[in-house]
């Protein structure tokens, strides 16, 4: 797990796709997470698509100009 699930007994996959639109690319990245939360995962997701979107803009900071 990544983010706030790093230490839980869970397992994640990862896909990120490449979509070619118009003179860019399009990328798309999901993330599915399944394991064993006593608090049945409430308010998860919001904290992991925090640090998501954190790596993300870094990938496409680095993929645009070079720089993280």
């Amino acid at each position: 797990g990544l983010g706030p699930m790093a230490f839980m007994g869970v397992s994640g996959a990862m896909l990120i796709t490449f979509e070619k639109v118009d003179h860019s690319t399009r990328v798309t990245m999901k993330y599915s997470v399944g394991g064993f939360d006593a608090a049945g995962f409430k308010g998860m997701a919001k904290a992991v698509d925090g640090v998501l979107d954190i790596g993300f803009k870094r990938y496409s900071n680095f993929a645009s100009t070079g720089k993280p």
